[in-house]
Parts: C-alpha cells; sequence; structure tokens
C-alpha cells in the first residue's frame, strides 16, 4: 500500500445517526464495516497524522486550559492572637486557578487608582505547544496603565495544558478579559 492517507466511508441504512468510528453495520459487507466519520482518516502502520507546528488555531479538538497555581495562605489559629496562624498550601486549577492567579498577582495601578479609573480589559494571546504564552495584545483598551499592567500579568502567567489537535499539542490563539474594578 502507498504511503498516504486514506479516506474510507461506509453507509449503514439501519441508524445514519450512529455511525461513528469503530460501529459496525450489519447493512454492509465484512471488509466495508468500520465506519469512519468524514474527518477521520486511516493511516499506514506507525504513522500518525501531522499538524502544521506554525500554524495557530482559534478552534481546536481540545482547547487549552489554565494549568495548575499553587500559594500559600496565612490561616488565623485563634482570633484573639492574631499572630497565631499557620500557612496553608493552597493549589488550583483550570478557570479557579486562573481566577486565583489574577486576583492574587493583578497590582492596580497606583494612578488609575487615583483617577478612578477601571473597567475590562480584552487581551489575546497564543499558548504555544508548550504550554507558554507568546504575542499577548490588547484587543480592547481601557487605559493605559491597566492595559499594561493586563500585558504584565498575562505574560507572566504559569504553563497552560496545551490545546491539541489530532493527538499532538498545538499554537492556540485565546482571548481573555482582565478586569479592573474598585471597591
Amino acid at each position: 500500500m502507498k504511503k498516504g492517507l486514506l479516506m474510507m466511508m461506509a453507509v449503514c441504512f439501519a441508524m445514519p445517526s450512529m455511525a461513528i468510528e469503530n460501529t459496525t453495520c450489519t447493512t454492509a459487507p465484512k471488509d466495508t464495516a468500520r465506519i469512519l466519520t468524514v474527518y477521520d482518516t486511516v493511516m499506514p502502520e506507525g504513522e500518525t497524522p501531522r499538524v502544521d507546528e506554525q500554524k495557530i488555531f482559534d478552534v481546536v479538538e481540545k482547547m487549552p486550559s489554565f494549568g495548575t497555581y499553587t500559594y500559600e495562605e496565612k490561616e488565623i489559629t485563634d482570633p484573639t492572637h492574631p499572630e497565631k496562624f499557620i500557612i496553608k498550601t493552597i493549589t488550583k486549577t483550570g478557570e479557579e486557578g486562573l481566577i486565583a492567579y489574577l486576583n492574587r498577582n493583578i497590582k492596580y495601578p497606583l494612578i488609575a487608582e487615583e483617577n478612578g479609573i477601571q473597567g475590562r480589559v480584552v487581551c489575546t494571546f497564543v499558548v504555544e505547544r508548550d504550554g507558554s504564552i507568546t504575542d499577548v495584545k490588547v484587543l480592547k483598551s481601557v487605559d493605559p496603565s491597566l492595559d499594561r499592567e493586563a500585558v504584565r500579568v498575562v505574560r507572566s502567567m504559569p504553563r497552560w495544558i496545551p490545546g491539541k489537535q489530532k493527538g499532538s499539542p498545538v499554537r492556540v490563539k485565546f482571548t481573555m478579559p482582565v478586569t479592573f474594578r474598585l471597591q
């Protein structure tokens, strides 16, 4: 058999909506009973599908997600004696970890605080194949000082879990709002 991709489809008349990979169809001959979706390809044995390593995807099969964020927090054990405390190590992952990271690392710019400036800065960045963050840009600006802080905190994020396409890690463009609110 020649090297390359081979696209196969078998039609199942009984229940077309149930026609998914590895489903046996009783109406098809035995040698064509393996059902493949339009996206499936059959590769020569030992090969894996290739994904363009430089392409930046907007949407992939498995989107990137924030990895793990670990921090320490004081917990006062006796309210009458605030000097008595224990230090707890807290680990958060996913969206909860991202929120904890942003809350603990954003430093509200003094000039924006003094002028009562608040709002939502929308940033875009690329999650690389190794989970690192690159190409941080501001899509929606509020104030130059808030924009700089949003870019700083996004650039300093720990590695993410990279997005995957066809089982391989790929570069994925991600958009995230960073909200600045005075209290």
